[in-house]
C-alpha cells in the first residue's frame, strides 16, 4: 500500500469528483463552488477526495467528502481516509490556519475525524444555507 495525498487542479479533477459523487447518489457541487480539492491516492489510483476553502481568517473548510465508488479490490482504500484528512490538515497548518472546519453526519468520515483530530463542535444543530 502506497498512500499520497496531493492537491489536484479542480479543473482537471472535477469529472472524477462529479462521477464519484453521482454514484455515491450524493449532490455534486458545481464546479465554481469548488476552491480546492485534495485526492488520496493508492499506488497512483484516486480513492478520495475533499474539496477544500480557504477564508482570510484563520480558518479554513473541507467537505462534501467522498470515495472512489469502484476500487481495484476490497480492502483497497483501507486507512485512505484518515491519511487524506492528515494530510489536508498538514496543509492547513503549514498555510497558516488556526482551525479546520467541516460537518458531516456520515458515521465514516465522523470515525476519520474523530480519529485524526477534530473535536464535535456542536450536537443537535441543523446546517443552513442560502443560494443567492
Amino acid at each position: 500500500m502506497s498512500l499520497d495525498v496531493q492537491m489536484e487542479s479542480v479543473e482537471d479533477f472535477y469529472q472524477v469528483y462529479s462521477d464519484w459523487c453521482t454514484a455515491h447518489d450524493f449532490p455534486t457541487l458545481n464546479i465554481n463552488n469548488i476552491e480546492s480539492i485534495f485526492v488520496c491516492y493508492n499506488e497512483g489510483i484516486p480513492i478520495y477526495a475533499c474539496p477544500f476553502w480557504s477564508t482570510a481568517s484563520q480558518m479554513c473548510m473541507i467537505g462534501y467528502i467522498v470515495s472512489n465508488p469502484s476500487p481495484p479490490y476490497k480492502g483497497f482504500k483501507k486507512g485512505g481516509l484518515d491519511y487524506l484528512m492528515k494530510g489536508v490538515a498538514g496543509y492547513a497548518k503549514e498555510s497558516g490556519y488556526g482551525i479546520m472546519w467541516t460537518t458531516s453526519s456520515t458515521k465514516r468520515i465522523i470515525d476519520s475525524l474523530e480519529s485524526t483530530g477534530f473535536k464535535v463542535g456542536d450536537k443537535n444543530i441543523n446546517e443552513y444555507a442560502k443560494f443567492l
